[in-house]
């Protein structure tokens, strides 16, 4: 196919916004207002419920309800420490799971989503096993989405003899921001970083491009 690529005109970001992405926003967002407004007793309940705390599986905590240990490997994805941790994760997102979902469809852009959040529980658990703070945030997911849409311009590039230059400068630049945020989100965030999560969900990402292919439009 041969054509002239001419400027695009630039679309806001919201327009067109694919459904997968609203639902996973959706309820981010719905459930870290109710917190704010709500405050700290009910954000530790959900906590409780709902966070991935590697410790319980080493453990004989007795089940909060059925399939909880289970659960928990999705579940931790849609809560968040505050609502600056929701907002970053909602703007990653929104700005890369948008072309996934349009590129690759709902079910694979869902697929991605839930896989990388288990990998990265899987992984803080491997890591951390006797840890007793949750893993939360949709991060893990992020990362895993992240890895699945550069890995797959990686290998774009890789296959059209382009310069694979931008990916790489992209990975350094994630890289050392993450890096000092690792080191000292302690003392800015209040925090620590769940890096293992972050490190789980990126491997999955990358790994689900041998499996998953573009929809045919």
């Amino acid at each position: 196919m041969t054509g002239t690529i001419g400027p695009k005109k630039r679309e806001p970001i919201f327009n067109n916004m694919p459904p997968g992405v609203l639902i996973i926003g959706g309820v981010m967002i719905v459930i870290e207002v109710y917190l704010q407004i709500f405050g700290f007793e009910p954000r530790r309940t959900l906590l409780i419920y709902f966070a991935f705390v590697p410790k319980i599986f080493l453990s004989q905590f007795q089940e909060l309800y059925f399939g909880d240990y289970y659960f928990r490997f999705i579940s931790h994805a849609f809560l968040h420490g505050d609502f600056f941790h929701m907002v970053l994760n909602v703007a990653v997102l929104i700005a890369v799971g948008k072309h996934i979902e349009e590129h690759f469809g709902l079910l694979k852009f869902f697929t991605i989503f839930f896989l990388s959040a288990i990998s990265g529980a899987i992984f803080f658990q491997i890591i951390e096993p006797t840890e007793t703070g949750p893993l939360v945030g949709a991060s893990s997911s992020v990362y895993g989405l992240l890895a699945f849409f550069f890995g797959k311009d990686l290998f774009f590039r890789l296959n059209k003899s382009v310069s694979i230059q931008p990916i790489i400068n992209m990975v350094l630049v994630m890289t050392l921001i993450h890096i000092p945020l690792v080191l000292w989100g302690p003392l800015v965030f209040g925090a620590d970083i769940a890096w293992q999560g972050h490190l789980g969900g990126a491997i999955a990402g990358f790994l689900l491009i041998f499996v998953i292919r573009e929809s045919e439009s």
